[in-house]
């Protein structure tokens, strides 16, 4: 699954038919450091009854839209594209610091020179 799809659904959407358990709510548990399928099944219940939105294996007959090993993996996704996104701009960012100084330190020396001439 894709983050543009993955991202498509809402938080309410109903990922776990047997116990009413929401996307919404498997996010806030990755949130809490659920980070895995197990991890989620335990602490949320969600893929313990049926087992049909634990995976798309799982679900032969695609019953289900979304499934918590496309959650987690797509979560996990999202974090690193994210992380990455905070990092290009923390690069630029001391780039674009570097780069204002080092302008700044060329037009001093340049008025220094003219004052000296």
């Amino acid at each position: 699954m894709t983050i543009e799809e993955f991202e498509k659904f809402d938080i309410n959407h109903i990922v776990c038919e047997c116990f009413d358990v929401t996307l919404g709510t498997l996010l806030d548990a990755i949130k809490s450091g659920h980070k895995t399928v197990d991890a989620l099944m335990d602490e949320t219940d969600a893929g313990t009854a049926c087992k049909l939105c634990q995976s798309k294996a799982m679900d032969e007959d695609g019953d289900r839209e979304l499934h918590l090993e496309e959650i987690v993996s797509t979560k996990h996704k999202l974090n690193t594209k994210k992380s990455l996104s905070n990092k290009v701009y923390h690069n630029y960012q001391i780039f674009f610091e570097y780069k204002e100084s080092y302008c700044s330190n060329l037009n001093k020396q340049s008025n220094q020179s003219k004052h000296i001439s």
